[in-house]
């Protein structure tokens, strides 16, 4: 399992506030797109957090597969509209494919550019409600959890319809959902964690994520994000986050999809296993979705 990012109330945040609308329906100053202007949190370092979020082999391999089954062989361009530190588009970057980053946090964007420029990675600053980008691409791949930090059907109908505006017309748009499922009977609940992760500047890492609340009435799971890192220079040696994690129902994605003008819904696909069939809408979903 792959976890998603941040929450309503995480360092992602950045994106969703900068196209807010006030009670004029005219939109607002943006936030700030450096984190180092807002409390503490892991997005303040690109280096760990990619170390700590980089998709596993068999991630990575179900991705591929969803996209060989629709598109065929590659290579392809590939858009990630919110790529953070790049880290799912690492592994197609491999000198055939093209590949385009966007994020709104500046640091992440230098740390792509850093980091996967030489191998011909493109890394944009932009908003992902808002994208500046006139070219179309084959996959637009947003598959680390984006929808989560959604506050709304609106908004998910509004995201489905930008980014499928930015598909050719054989373009495919992969989309991970967090949709309800049962809630543990004792909270909190460690829904995930990994230790001694290796950083590149030396020293481990680690994280662990805890379902604190679950808040039906809002459509929100409390989280609690705890990283530790041990010999390493440069990043904090305990950080805490909480954060609200919008949890989906069936039918509200539904409603974002007929609600659409742009995106269609081919497939929906289990993240850990690109050829189950009929997986149901539980849990962590792939959407498999075309331009209409």
């Amino acid at each position: 399992m792959f976890l998603t990012k941040e929450g309503l109330s995480g360092p992602l945040q950045l994106e969703a506030a900068a196209s807010t609308e006030g009670e004029s329906g005219e939109p607002e100053e943006p936030a700030s797109s450096d984190p180092a202007d807002h409390p503490t949190n892991l997005y303040r370092f690109p280096a760990l957090y990619d170390a700590l979020k980089t998709p596993s082999a068999q991630d990575v391999a179900v991705v591929r597969t969803l996209m060989h089954n629709a598109l065929g062989a590659g290579p392809y361009s590939i858009l990630d509209p919110a790529a953070g530190p790049g880290n799912w588009l690492r592994p197609f970057c491999d000198g055939s494919n093209q590949l385009v980053g966007n994020d709104y946090c500046e640091p992440m964007v230098r740390y792509v550019q850093a980091t996967l420029g030489p191998c011909g990675c493109e890394a944009r600053h932009g908003d992902m409600y808002d994208l500046r980008i006139e070219q179309t691409f084959d996959v637009v791949l947003e598959v680390s959890g984006v929808t989560s930090i959604l506050p709304d059907v609106p908004s998910l109908t509004r995201i489905l319809d930008h980014w499928a505006d930015r598909l050719n017309p054989r373009g495919l748009l992969l989309l991970l959902v967090n949709l309800r499922e049962e809630v543990p009977a004792v909270l909190p609940h460690t829904t995930w964690e990994q230790q001694g992760r290796p950083l590149p500047t030396g020293g481990t890492s680690g994280v662990r994520y805890e379902l604190m609340e679950d808040r039906p009435e809002q459509g929100t799971q409390l989280i609690r994000r705890t990283v530790t890192t041990e010999g390493a220079p440069g990043f904090p040696s305990f950080l805490q986050e909480t954060y609200a994690l919008r949890v989906w129902t069936p039918q509200e994605v539904h409603q974002a999809l007929a609600g659409s003008t742009h995106a269609c819904l081919e497939a929906i696909a289990h993240p850990d296993d690109a050829e189950m069939q009929n997986p149901g809408w539980l849990g962590e979903r792939y959407l498999v979705l075309r331009r209409k």
